[in-house]
């Protein structure tokens, strides 16, 4: 009877290490998940603002209407940098 006691409170005692362990799994998933999350959100809200960036520029595209064929040839060769000295999207 005190051996199976004793085989009881061992196999208890091994156990409830196997409950710590999860549970400090389960609370380092849980923090990794939250950066995850942190993270994705970061990244979507850069790719909202780049969106909305890019309908801009195409939207001021639009606006300038056609340019005349000269305006291709002159600047082929030109630098982006050289060629747009305010531009933003050389910063991107």
């Amino acid at each position: 009877m005190e051996k199976e006691a004793e085989s009881t409170a061992s196999q208890i005692q091994e156990l409830r290490l196997q409950l710590e362990k999860v549970q400090n799994q389960q609370v380092e998933d849980s923090r990794d998940m939250s950066k995850q999350q942190k993270m994705t959100e970061r990244y979507l809200t850069k790719r909202q603002m780049l969106t909305s960036r890019k309908e801009e520029c195409s939207r001021s595209v639009r606006d300038l209407g056609v340019l005349p064929e000269e305006a291709f040839e002159k600047y082929i060769h030109e630098r982006l940098d050289k060629v747009c000295t305010s531009c933003k999207l050389q910063r991107l």
